[in-house]
């Protein structure tokens, strides 16, 4: 696959020239079954769209994960394949986190097509609680949004190696930046690839894991989603897996994440 890095790859800027909500270099240590991630975005989010941003350091036991689901923000506009696709990692002790692949923005948040297409955005994974991720989308202005989540068909070990690329990935764009680009370097391109790396052969050659909004067809299709084909396209996909609703009703609560997957906290 084709990545966008100069000899140098784009030269950061001090956190204060990206958006507030990307700030902080994701990095993240293994040591046995016990993986540390600093610059975790941890933030509280309100109904009346008021939030207090934090961003934490969380330790996470790979012995205890669960799940891994596949998520789909959507509801943009109406054409195909227009979505923004993240990973979700599920523990048994509800603390699940969320890598999501962005270019990173300038302070004022704009972003365009056409500048996604050059070297503008350098390009970051950023990691969130499970929370963190759904709640600062469940209150957006834009009322027609829609999150989706797929669990991925993987066993506990192919969940470990899922996460362990997705980490590697993460410290390698730590040390040696890209540019983002909405084709050839975006979320859907590099969550293909963290696929293909844990799972040789897995990957779909077919163009269209170029449109995130395509991806849960396409992993179901390899048997790497649980999707029932009987659910149709994109749109009803959306309609049907869209966590959103609940995600609303359940707020801002420390067991966000138990509820939203209908578990206790210390079950399964």
């Amino acid at each position: 696959m084709s990545v966008l890095r100069s000899a140098r790859g784009p030269e950061l800027q001090p956190e204060s020239a990206y958006h507030v909500t990307q700030r902080g270099l994701p990095h993240i240590a293994i040591d046995g079954t016990r993986a540390t991630i600093t610059h975790l975005r941890d933030g509280i989010y309100l109904p009346d769209r008021s939030y207090e941003l934090r961003s934490i350091t969380q330790t996470v036991d790979l012995a205890e994960m669960t799940n891994v689901h596949f998520m789909l923000n959507g509801g943009w506009g109406a054409i195909r394949g227009v979505a923004h696709a993240m990973v979700c990692f599920e523990f048994a002790d509800s603390k699940n986190v969320v890598l999501s692949i962005e270019g990173l923005l300038p302070h004022d948040g704009k972003y365009s097509v056409q500048a996604g297409l050059r070297r503008t955005y350098p390009l970051r994974n950023l990691w969130q609680s499970e929370a963190d991720s759904i709640l600062s989308r469940a209150y957006s202005s834009n009322s027609s949004i829609q999150i989706a989540m797929f669990e991925l068909v993987m066993t506990q070990r192919e969940a470990v190696a899922f996460f362990r690329s997705a980490a590697a990935r993460t410290n390698e764009l730590h040390e040696n930046p890209e540019w983002y680009h909405v084709v050839r370097n975006s979320c859907s391109t590099n969550i293909a690839r963290i696929v293909d790396d844990a799972f040789p052969g897995q990957r779909t050659r077919s163009a269209r894991y170029l449109a995130p909004g395509y991806l849960p067809e396409l992993f179901a299709r390899k048997g790497l989603a649980r999707i029932d084909e009987a659910d149709g396209d994109v749109s009803r996909l959306m309609d049907r897996y869209d966590v959103l609703p609940l995600a609303r009703e359940i707020g801002a609560a420390d067991d966000f994440s138990a509820r939203l997957h209908g578990r206790t906290l210390h079950g399964v």
